[in-house]
């Protein structure tokens, strides 16, 4: 009976001992996931801030390169304007220039006419 239960016991130390082993075995497999878990989970974070910083730069670079076409676009506006204006000016000049060389023209062919005139009729005068 002695040797039944010292078996007995023995036996329930292997179950108890194996039990144990199994339990701690569980325990780590399951840390090991949880770690594991940790590990994919703090890489995707990761990837993802990389990629959302990269999003950030391209839509910054984006944003940058509209604002310098928008201002090479007022540049060249302005420009045109101001060579526009010039181009008026000086057309305007012009035509104020043309304008009094045509009075004095016109003043000019005037006195002829009136010399000529004049001329004609002291020999009319004359010759009368």
């Amino acid at each position: 009976r002695q040797l039944a239960e010292e078996e007995a016991l023995w036996m329930r130390a292997e179950q108890e001992a194996a039990k144990r082993q199994l339990t701690e075995e569980q325990e780590l497999r399951t840390r090991g996931e949880q770690e594991a878990a940790r590990r994919q989970l703090a890489e995707e974070d990761e990837l993802r801030m990389r990629a959302e910083q990269e999003a950030a730069k391209r839509q910054l670079a984006e944003e940058e390169e509209l604002r310098t076409r928008g201002e090479q676009e007022a540049a060249k506006r302005q420009l045109a304007e101001e060579q526009e204006l010039r181009m008026q000016e000086t057309a305007k000049r012009q035509l104020a220039e043309d304008e009094k060389l045509r009075r004095r023209g016109e003043q000019e062919a005037a006195k002829r006419q009136l010399a000529e005139e004049e001329a004609l009729w002291m020999r009319a005068e004359q010759e009368a």
